[in-house]
């Protein structure tokens, strides 16, 4: 994959964003990063860069996004502010 700007790559990580939206919630409040890829058709690397770098927030009702392929390997976990 070849290099992006900050710029370019904000354009995926709002792409990522809508798509999370459409993505089936799974058993234990997570998400699948194949979801993600059939709804985004984003590659997997990239959407792991952009948990990374971006630390978008999930959903309600989303806490964690998990790699389906691998054995359910942690790939981002959300955490929300407490409400006071």
């Amino acid at each position: 994959m070849r290099s992006l700007s900050d710029e370019e790559f904000k354009k995926y990580v709002k792409a990522l964003q809508n798509g999370l939206m459409e993505v089936p919630v799974r058993k234990g409040r997570s998400v699948y990063i194949t979801d993600i890829i059939a709804v985004t058709s984003l590659p997997k690397d990239m959407i792991i860069e952009m948990f990374s770098r971006y630390k978008p927030p999930l959903p309600e009702g989303v806490e964690k996004v998990l790699d389906d392929e691998s054995g359910n390997r942690l790939v981002y976990r959300y955490r929300r502010k407490r409400r006071e």
